[in-house]
């Protein structure tokens, strides 16, 4: 049997988003980062650049893109948090990475949501 070889190719998609302690302790869920239909999501991080205070839990998750980032005490400048993936396909609409908190209320902070993905079926160039 033949093997049929896609010969277009896509670069890997980083999406960042600044979140701040002000974005964070906003009561409810808060919309992020917008992954078109047909994107997976190959990783997720938060990147702390400054200390949030108080203790807050941070967890970012795409509903129907397979990912899911859990910041325990995200009060350490320079501490990073990877997320889990299932390797799911965001489906029709897209989809967006929701922000909750837990614990106490942060008066400041600040981190980088980064997003990498790639959109199947696309392609930036072809071989050759």
């Amino acid at each position: 049997m033949a093997i049929n070889v896609n010969a277009g190719r896509q670069e890997v998609i980083a999406a960042v988003q600044e979140i701040d302690g002000a974005t964070v302790g906003a009561a409810g869920a808060q919309g992020g980062i917008q992954l078109p239909e047909g994107a997976i999501v190959l990783s997720g991080q938060l990147m702390v650049s400054e200390a949030f205070t108080g203790g807050v839990d941070i967890t970012i998750a795409v509903a129907g893109g397979g990912l899911t980032i859990t910041a325990s005490d995200a009060d350490a400048a320079g501490a990073s948090f990877d997320g889990t993936v299932d390797g799911s396909v965001v489906g029709a609409g897209g989809a967006s990475a929701v922000i909750t908190t837990a614990g106490t209320t942060p008066t400041g902070g600040k981190a980088y949501v980064v997003i990498q993905y790639v959109v199947a079926g696309r392609a930036a160039f072809s071989e050759g």
